[in-house]
């Protein structure tokens, strides 16, 4: 068991006792839907901001797998919108809206 999920197991029992120990089993149980690595990477950051119950843990582990939104169509549009004649003509009269 890695170090981190030893931390936590510690953690939880010592704080909640045997509710902490089924948090645990709750948490060990993830492995069943997430790879060792994806839920060792959530039990880190889980013990880093001090917020180690299962719904934490499955929260971390659903943002790691969200992709963010590509912002490059976004950038292109905004810089074909700079470099247009017109916005080059409002950026000079200086009436930018």
């Amino acid at each position: 068991m890695p170090k981190d999920f030893q931390v936590l197991r510690r953690r939880l029992q010592s704080d909640c006792g045997m509710e902490g120990r089924r948090e645990f089993i709750k948490i060990r149980r993830l492995l069943e839907k997430h790879s060792p690595e994806e839920l060792e990477k959530a039990v880190q950051r889980a013990l880093a901001i001090n917020a180690t119950t299962v719904d934490v843990i499955r929260i971390l582990l659903q943002e790691n797998r969200e992709q963010p939104a590509n912002p490059a169509p976004a950038r292109r549009i905004f810089a074909q919108r700079l470099a247009s004649p017109l916005a080059v003509s409002e950026r000079r009269s200086g009436s930018i809206a």
